[in-house]
């Protein structure tokens, strides 16, 4: 991209595309709104290639890593309830834990708090529903699990760099 003088434009669009690929076939890795947000904030094609090498470093190290079984409880829930209102007080009680303990020991084994985690979580999912499909994006939002739609948007912002409507209308995801 560099060697052919792509705009930066096409290199992030690309980027994303590239990104998202991975994402897809990477279990382990579950942070694609930040990563979108360096791709986005990156100044040249070589700050871009940096992050996807980076992005492709991490997924490999996170494949590797190993989680207790109460931290992979934890993950699963999120993973298959982030559209409820999840809390980790609520999470702690169904697994019979101490929620300061359960949120120590996530934040250690992971590197987020649980609140971290399930925001990302949820804005993963909602970049997935904005490429993949027409839904309202306060749909959407319900969808992942905000029922304030204001609360969403600006989380979308903060994380992706960009409003979901933005998004959509940058055809940046719909191109994938």
């Amino acid at each position: 991209m560099k060697r052919a003088n792509a705009s930066d434009l096409l290199a992030r669009q690309f980027a994303l595309v590239v990104l998202l690929v991975l994402s897809d076939r990477l279990t382990a890795f579950d942070n694609k709104s930040a990563v979108i947000t360096m791709i986005n904030h990156a100044t040249d094609v070589s700050e871009i290639k940096a992050q996807l090498q980076r992005v492709a470093k991490l997924a490999a190290q996170q494949g590797n890593q190993q989680f207790s079984r109460n931290v992979v409880a934890m993950r699963h829930i999120i993973q298959t309830r982030y559209s409820e209102q999840l809390s980790l007080a609520m999470v702690a009680s169904e697994l019979h834990l101490n929620a300061v303990y359960l949120g120590q020991l996530f934040k250690q084994e992971v590197g987020r708090s649980f609140a971290q985690f399930l925001n990302d979580y949820r804005v993963d999912v909602a970049v997935d529903l904005l490429r993949d499909s027409d839904q309202d994006i306060g749909q959407i939002a319900e969808t992942v699990g905000y029922q304030n739609s204001s609360y969403f948007y600006k989380l979308f912002k903060k994380q992706t760099g960009m409003s979901p409507g933005d998004y959509r209308k940058a055809g940046v995801l719909s191109s994938c």
